[in-house]
């Protein structure tokens, strides 16, 4: 039992670095923060984005592969 606890807790704590290093990246960087904004800003605030459209994000694609 004590294993499956830390595999849980290793999987947050390295999901919440990735997102903290990729957010303090885009914070450094201006201009990569306004084309990620403006990919964001292009779904619309009147339906949540489905895969199929973050998958398609021009952006992001260089940055995070999903595997």
């Amino acid at each position: 039992m004590w294993q499956a606890y830390v595999m849980i807790l290793a999987g947050y704590e390295t999901t919440a670095n990735a997102l903290a290093f990729a957010l303090y990246l885009l914070a450094a960087n201006k201009a990569a923060e306004a084309r990620v904004a403006a990919e964001v800003d292009a779904f619309g605030r009147d339906r949540t984005p489905a895969y199929d459209d973050i998958e398609g994000c021009a952006a992001r694609a260089g940055r995070v592969r999903v595997t």
